[in-house]
């Protein structure tokens, strides 16, 4: 099987130039021991065959036993975390632009051109805590606010009754252990995974960690939002 993959990468790549394997979605692999297993027996193999391979992979491997074994099977390894939108000006104009591509153009409906409120947009930007996914998934559900209630324009209002779904999905299955360590997060910004408790809570995106401009830990904005309200009931 190695000499077949080997030939037929040698007879593309010479018409065609190097090839290169894109694997997205592994990084909603739980089980690390998995993800090691994959990385050093198919990614090994292919790439022995030449064949460069570029994976996604799930952020418990930074925080696991397996860390030694899978770093050095790749050549390179990259931890991307969240976007510190607060201490970082280019992340948040990124946010803001990928919203902004994302908006209704003119020429489709006039109605539409402006369709997404400035103050709509900093809220969609501040409630996705500089997580692009959780970023889209806000816009989407506003969208659907604002449709529901037969608007022409995303209002903050619309924003933030997503926010606080999300958060409630976000606070499904946390437990009072859970919720001491969130409070204890969102109170004084100090947060070491060690535990599995605070583990799973990183790896779940309750907890958000920011290496750029300088390493630090915070609770998800639309977690902080129904935290707020537990403590400050209407």
């Amino acid at each position: 099987m190695q000499k077949a993959i080997k030939g037929l990468n040698q007879a593309a790549s010479s018409k065609n130039g190097d090839i290169i394997l894109l694997f997205d979605g592994l990084d909603h692999l739980n089980n690390v021991q998995v993800f090691s297993q994959i990385v050093t027996t198919d990614v090994q193999q292919l790439s022995a065959a030449g064949i460069g391979v570029v994976l996604v992979g799930p952020l418990l491997v930074a925080y696991s036993q397996y860390r030694d074994i899978i770093e050095p099977a790749v050549n390179y390894t990259s931890y991307q975390s969240c976007f510190d939108l607060e201490n970082d000006p280019e992340a948040r104009t990124f946010f803001e632009k990928v919203l902004s591509v994302r908006s209704p153009k003119a020429g489709l409906r006039p109605s539409l051109e402006n369709f997404l409120e400035e103050p709509a947009i900093e809220s969609l930007v501040n409630y996705s805590g500089g997580v692009l996914r959780d970023l889209i998934n806000l816009a989407q559900s506003s969208i659907e606010e604002a449709y529901i209630s037969d608007e022409e324009s995303l209002k903050s209002e619309h924003v933030e009754i997503a926010a606080n779904s999300l958060g409630r999905a976000k606070m499904l299955s946390i437990s009072d252990q859970d919720l001491d360590v969130l409070k204890k997060v969102a109170e004084t910004g100090n947060f070491i995974p060690r535990t599995d408790v605070e583990i799973r809570l990183l790896m779940t995106g309750r907890i958000l960690e920011y290496q750029y401009p300088r390493r630090r830990f915070a609770v998800h904005p639309t977690i902080l939002l129904l935290m707020q309200e537990l403590c400050h009931p209407m």
